[in-house]
């Protein structure tokens, strides 16, 4: 994703500041985490930084038993090994807030979920895997006894469109407005800001008012929320502080000091794909 890429432009150079070269990999099968697997164990390195945690308890313990120091952005709620230095953004809170404001204040019942990708790829149980963000989605649906409208909780997974999804969500869009209007979403969270913007941009493209008839809301604050049109509304990852505080916790585990857990707190942006804050 946006959020990932621009995380890694500033890991490489505060990398290379220290001495360090990085070498760069995006897995998102579980045939990819196995093969890769393989690679990080037979060739040297100094250690891992990970945006996402694509291995099981069992591949990490190998990791970990072979000295390499991991630091891991957290944003899954699965349980992780006390050796992995863990930097944890407040995501799952910080949705239930966006959640609540669209239930308790904007009186929204019918809110659509678009991610990406297949998140039971993962193993994990649930029918969508183990991501905060559509954990805090659904606790917060539940939380309110609202119906959770598992028709609109959807997965554009094509990889030849990442990470922008145009025909995927083309077909949402048209799905949206074959839908009788009093049974469509009145809002949609996504994932991700570049689904979030497209989103917008194609909802607008076929007369649907945003954020009149339907409001949207991304996450990671990329250069994607601010292009569209209306902007989109985001909960921003400070990509910059983000990648410093990661290299930070790296030196640190690979001196050979203690795993550590730093929490930090993501900003809500309020823009105009949505009614709120009034």
């Amino acid at each position: 994703s946006e959020i990932y890429s621009e995380i890694v432009y500033y890991l490489e150079q505060l990398a290379y500041r220290e001495g360090f070269f990085i070498s760069v990999s995006s897995i998102n099968t579980v045939e990819k985490a196995n093969s890769y697997l393989t690679t990080l164990m037979s060739q040297k390195y100094d250690g891992i930084i990970m945006l996402s945690n694509p291995f099981n308890p069992q591949q990490i313990r190998q990791l970990l038993d072979g000295n390499l120091p991991i630091v891991l952005l957290e944003l899954e709620h699965a349980k992780q090994d006390p050796m992995i230095s863990i930097l944890k953004p407040n995501t799952y809170e910080s949705v239930r807030a966006v959640m609540r404001r669209f239930i308790a204040e904007s009186g929204h019942s019918r809110i659509g979920y678009i991610t990406f990708g297949n998140p039971t790829a993962t193993g994990e149980e649930g029918p969508y895997g183990q991501g905060l963000r559509v954990k805090a989605y659904l606790d917060s649906m539940a939380d309110a006894g609202l119906e959770i409208p598992y028709a609109w909780i959807l997965q554009p997974s094509s990889q030849d469109t990442f990470p922008y999804f145009a025909e995927e969500i083309s077909e949402i869009v048209q799905q949206y407005t074959a839908t009788p209007a009093q049974q469509r979403p009145t809002a949609f969270f996504t994932s991700i800001d570049s689904i979030g913007a497209m989103l917008v941009t194609q909802l607008c493209k076929n007369g649907i008012d945003v954020p009149g008839d339907v409001e949207v809301f991304g996450f990671g604050g990329s250069h994607s929320s601010e292009i569209c049109c209306p902007p989109l509304s985001t909960i921003h990852l400070d990509c910059k502080d983000t990648a410093q505080r990661l290299m930070e916790m790296f030196l640190q585990r690979y001196r050979g000091e203690d795993a550590v857990l730093v929490e930090t707190e993501l900003t809500i942006k309020y823009r105009g794909s949505t009614q709120f804050p009034r």
